[in-house]
């Protein structure tokens, strides 16, 4: 992106008050870039962003679905992070998934409706010529079959 480009994105993000993120391996004060540029980065908040372990994993897919008003018991947020992939996206869309498939059914949401919904999702990739699982082998989450 030339100069000119990055000047005239930087005054359209001032005028409309876009907030703009960036992120980096080390903080900004450890970055080996131009002066002004390590200033500009530190001058805002800067966080250290740590995955989250699994315990954490299931404290924040509980939070989840306690705020879409319903409780998912230990048990099943356990069984997503074995059955399903581990990135907190794709988790958050199994829950919601499960939620949506749990109201169509009209069923509370168990360990055997969970099963049901990753079994059917994952034969319906087979059929459609999908791989069941993802690049770390773990199975992708996906939309619950329909009734």
């Amino acid at each position: 992106m030339s100069i000119a480009s990055r000047r005239r994105l930087r005054k359209e993000c001032s005028i409309c008050s876009i907030l703009r993120v960036a992120k980096a391996i080390r903080p900004p004060a450890q970055l080996e870039v131009l002066a002004d540029l390590r200033t500009r980065l530190a001058w805002g908040a800067v966080f250290k962003v740590q995955p989250l372990d699994d315990a954490h994993k299931l404290a924040a897919l509980q939070a989840f679905a306690a705020a879409r008003g319903f409780t998912l018991q230990q048990e099943l947020a356990r069984y997503l992070l074995t059955h399903w992939r581990r990135d907190m996206g794709s988790l958050y869309a199994a829950v919601e998934a499960l939620d949506r498939y749990s109201l169509e059914t009209r069923r509370p949401v168990t360990l055997p409706l969970l099963s049901r919904a990753v079994l059917q999702s994952t034969a319906a990739d087979a059929r459609c010529g999908a791989h069941a699982t993802g690049p770390d082998k773990q199975p992708r989450a996906a939309q619950p079959p329909t009734p």
